[in-house]
């Protein structure tokens, strides 16, 4: 009697763990940002997303032995489709913005990212209150370099908001604003193939919630389980050494 109550023990907890992996998406949909060199570009070709948070993100989908699709959507959208149901993860260099981080878990970072103000060099003295009344700063809509400068020095400056990265480094060469705010890893991706640039970054980096890292709804703890130990896996991998080289000549961790 005890030798069958025993495997009838066995087989239903073999039955729970099959129903949780059968519950376990093999595809994870994935929101990266929306037109953001080196993170996530549009192959123009043959309309795939491309960039570095794609390919991180499906090295850590393949040490899940899952699959990854991605959606392109800005800072803003991102949260609402994660809040909603209409995508599991958000892969962005960036970190988390301070009024949304108790609805999320966010997993161990990928890659160290802060944010800085760029300029033509000498746009500015400096950038305490009084060095950046009345200048005209260039921020991504929605992001989070957007969010902190509309928290902090909305009565300071003027705020120029742009659909992209891009956008803001011709502006800040046609000297139609006097600085930007932006993501450092963009920033330096984007001077990186021509040192002759003549931009300069202007006072020390912003730590805008401590590098890059995934993000999941608050009570995915078992997926955010999974995407840790993903993440360690790839983190000190030859793949990612091959990943980081791909896009810059520096270590990004």
């Amino acid at each position: 009697m005890r030798v069958k109550l025993l495997l009838t023990i066995m087989v239903f907890g073999l039955f729970i763990v099959w129903a949780e992996n059968a519950n376990a998406p093999n595809v994870y949909r994935v929101a990266v940002g929306d037109e953001y060199p080196p993170f996530s570009v549009l192959n123009r070709e043959d309309n795939q997303i491309e960039g570095l948070s794609v390919d991180i993100m499906r090295a850590i989908c393949k040490k899940m032995d899952a699959e990854c699709e991605f959606a392109r959507l800005d800072y803003h959208d991102a949260f609402e489709a994660l809040k909603n149901g209409e995508i599991d993860i958000i892969c962005y260099g960036s970190g988390l913005r301070m009024d949304i981080s108790s609805m999320l878990l966010n997993t161990e970072k990928f890659l160290n990212s802060s944010s800085v103000f760029v300029g033509l060099r000498g746009a500015v003295k400096g950038i305490n209150r009084d060095d950046l009344k009345g200048k005209r700063v260039g921020v991504v809509k929605k992001s989070l370099q957007d969010w902190y400068v509309g928290m902090n020095y909305q009565k300071d400056v003027i705020e120029h908001e742009y659909d992209n990265f891009q956008d803001i480094m011709t502006s800040l060469a046609l000297e139609d604003i006097d600085l930007g705010f932006v993501d450092i890893m963009a920033f330096f991706y984007y001077i990186q193939g021509d040192k002759s640039m003549n931009f300069d970054i202007f006072g020390p980096p912003f730590n805008l919630g401590d590098g890059g890292f995934l993000m999941i709804r608050k009570n995915q703890t078992k997926l955010l389980d999974k995407l840790n130990k993903a993440i360690l896996a790839v983190r000190y991998s030859s793949e990612f050494e091959t990943i980081n080289a791909k896009y810059f000549d520096f270590f990004i961790f």
